[in-house]
């Protein structure tokens, strides 16, 4: 008679807890600045009733549209990264232990 055992597999028998923060971090920081800039594109079109200056080099973008555009998304994106990567690693703390040490460059 054949018997079946179950292995369990979990994702840190394969990826080293760093590769598995820094997938986590990352992942989550990617997931946040993709959705400000289509929150910010949509928020732009209802104010100005045009598309967002999305290439400042297109023919017709305005200097100050370009520069404001950049500023606006730029700070926006700068900021939640730096809020999603502030929780990231509180909760990683929380339901890992201690994040394992970052590369210093």
């Amino acid at each position: 008679m054949l018997r079946t055992v179950k292995i369990k597999t979990t994702m840190s028998s394969f990826l080293s807890p760093a590769l598995q923060y820094n997938i986590f971090n990352k992942g989550s920081r990617a997931a946040v600045g993709a959705g400000t800039r289509y929150i910010m594109a949509k928020g732009w079109t209802v104010i100005t009733k045009k598309k967002p200056p999305l290439n400042p080099a297109s023919p017709g973008v305005l200097w100050g549209e370009a520069l404001l555009w950049g500023a606006l998304t730029g700070a926006a994106v700068g900021i939640l990264g730096t809020v999603v990567r502030r929780l990231t690693a509180e909760w990683w703390r929380e339901n890992e232990g201690m994040k394992p040490e970052e590369p210093h460059a």
